[in-house]
């Protein structure tokens, strides 16, 4: 056989330039000497100098081959074969050993793999090394293909944009350094890019008329980016503070270092990213104080006559308006319009003028409020009570022609004002012709002690009553007398004391003094009960002389009128009072008869010691 060529040789693995990781590989190949003699022999060597045989195959391999010798790096795997007739034919591949992960920093964006908020275009930057030769450094988005990135000496960059709105977002970024035997080193970086601030934040609470020494503000924020981060607040143009919470955020705000007056809380939100949202403004108010009203008018008054009610209504902020009612007799009240004058931001005048005979009667209750700006208020009331009706006195126990008998009398009645009115004032009397006037004693039920009346007095008693609202009724007037003793009435001209019975055989003269202060009225006498009437002359005191006679007849000739008389002489006054005697007198005008019994006539008498008897 004549065979004149070589065996076909090739080295299937490792390929030219593959990166072996394994110290205990597996080369292949083929080897085929086609028509010729046939393979003898079949070797590899990692020198060229030191050959290990393979077992001869048309596919041939050979295992556990340890590429470290001389360590990581560059490698040559040199296979020959030999048909023993021609030369051998050698056939060699380079490969890279690596059986180390290559390094991989990121150090630009000073970030780590946990999710971070920009919104601005992120950087990103750092070294790739290997122990042998370093492939690639690449970098994939949200899970997408790879894409290889430039690298200076082991240095690479990235930018992850942000042109934008439209790259707002989350990236999950990988980061992959590959050396040439395939082996890998990743770094992870999360970024939200958003660009887009947050929506204006809005108030659910509402600041209210007024605030005294705080503020309690709530209300809400979003962002359809990195979420709301931090919310802040600012009173007027002070200190910038964080409100508590973020979508949800309230705080209460210390408003006791504010002036009253207008103020305003501005509220903004900043998103994680570091957008800032457009501020929401609320304006309030600080108002500590009600407003003061006031008025010199009593609080309670009575009037038959026009009347002005005023006062002043002030504030610490600012006045708003003074507005008042009236209810009249409990009714509900009606709106009327004070009159208001000297009038300031803070402060007014007010007046109501009140006109008596127009409301007519009746107890007005008119309340005063003054409303400041924030609708605080403050209110007085003051009762005007209209009477134009004068009472009436009534129940005197004082008729005309009045006597009084003693020396001291109390006059009672009453008086009583007229539905609705003021009531009774006071009760006042006079007895000098309504010249003087003096006050009595109680209202409704009153009293007028009279004391030192003398003997004969005659005076009008004058009595009126005056309401609260100084209507006068009309004058009762009555007429009184007094007499304090019965009439001075004596008789000293017969002689006759007593009621013995006396007698007489000749007329009776009875004569005496008769008197009274008041006046006599009469003087008579009763004779065994006929009563006569005896002509006198009137005196107010005792006279110096009698006054007074009558006479009792006797018929001396006749001895008609001879009997016993009983004689009630009584006096009177001209106020009824009396005074009266008794005297007993038998008139007597015949001699008496007289007879001799014993001795009888011519009758001889015998003894020393004699009966006479006779009638």
């Amino acid at each position: 056989m004549i065979d004149t060529q070589q065996p076909s040789l090739e080295i299937t693995e490792p390929k030219e330039g593959e990166g072996v990781s394994s110290n205990s590989y597996i080369i292949r190949g083929t080897v085929d000497d086609g028509e010729g003699k046939g393979v003898s022999t079949l070797e590899y060597s990692l020198d060229n100098t030191n050959w290990i045989k393979i077992t001869k195959a048309a596919a041939w391999s050979a295992t556990g081959v340890n590429f470290s010798d001389g360590g990581q790096g560059e490698k040559t795997l040199w296979v020959r074969a030999s048909d023993g007739l021609n030369d051998a034919v050698v056939k060699s591949v380079s490969f890279q050993y690596d059986t180390e992960d290559p390094s991989l920093s990121e150090t630009t964006s000073t970030l780590g793999e946990a999710l971070v908020n920009r919104n601005t275009s992120v950087s990103f930057g750092g070294e790739a090394r290997d122990t042998n030769e370093l492939k690639s450094v690449t970098v994939s988005v949200n899970g997408g293909a790879a894409t290889t990135l430039s690298t200076t000496a082991g240095a690479w960059t990235y930018v992850l944009p942000n042109a934008d709105h439209s790259n707002d977002g989350t990236y999950a970024l990988v980061f992959t350094a590959t050396d040439v035997a395939g082996k890998t080193a990743s770094v992870k970086r999360n970024v939200l890019i958003d660009t887009t601030k947050p929506s204006t934040p809005e108030f659910t609470t509402s600041a209210g008329d007024y605030v005294t020494d705080s503020l309690a503000i709530a209300g809400t924020a979003s962002d359809i980016g990195s979420g709301i981060a931090t919310a802040h607040y600012r009173v007027n143009s002070e200190e910038t503070k964080t409100l508590t919470g973020t979508d949800n955020w309230f705080a209460t705000i210390n408003t006791s270092g504010l002036a009253e007056g207008a103020h305003e809380v501005s509220v903004w939100t900043v998103d994680r990213a570091g957008n800032k949202s457009d501020e929401k403004e609320q304006s309030f108010r600080v108002d500590r104080y009600n407003p003061e009203i006031n008025s010199d008018a009593p609080a309670s008054q009575a009037t038959n006559d026009d009347i002005t009610i005023s006062g002043s209504a002030s504030d610490s902020y600012l006045m708003a308006s003074v507005s008042a009612t009236v209810s009249k007799d409990g009714a509900d009240p009606s709106e009327i319009t004070p009159t208001i004058t000297n009038e300031e931001d803070d402060a007014c005048d007010w007046s109501i003028a009140i006109d008596a005979d127009s409301l007519g009667s009746g107890t007005y209750v008119y309340t005063i409020k003054a409303t400041d700006s924030v609708g605080r208020t403050a209110s007085i009331s003051r009762t005007v009570i209209i009477d134009v009706d004068a009472p009436t006195v009534t129940d005197l126990n004082l008729e005309n022609n009045f006597l009084i008998r003693n020396d001291s009398y109390n006059v009672t009645g009453k008086a009583t004002d007229n539905a609705g009115g003021t009531g009774v004032a006071k009760v006042e009397y006079s007895l000098d012709n309504e010249a003087t006037w003096m006050d009595a004693t109680g209202t409704d039920n009153w009293l007028v002690a009279l004391s030192g009346l003398t003997d004969g007095l005659t005076k009008t008693f004058a009595v009126r009553a005056t309401d609260n609202a100084g209507n006068k009724s009309e004058v009762v007037s009555r007429t009184f007398k007094v007499d304090l003793a019965d009439p001075g009435f004596d008789e000293t001209n017969s002689e006759i004391e007593g009621q013995s019975l006396v007698y007489k055989n000749e007329p009776v003269v009875f004569k005496g003094k008769v008197w009274d202060a008041n006046g006599i009225e009469s003087v008579k006498v009763k004779v065994n009960g006929t009563e006569k009437n005896i002509d006198f002359t009137s005196a107010v005191s005792e006279p110096t002389e009698t006054n007074w006679s009558w006479t009792l007849d006797a018929d001396t000739e006749n001895h008609l009128k001879d009997g016993t008389y009983e004689l009630v002489f009584t006096a009177e006054d001209t106020n009824g009072r009396t005074t009266s005697f008794t005297r007993n007198v038998m008139i007597d005008t015949k001699t008496p008869t007289v007879a001799i019994t014993s001795p009888s006539k011519d009758e001889a008498v015998g003894t020393a010691s004699y009966t006479i008897r006779g009638t």
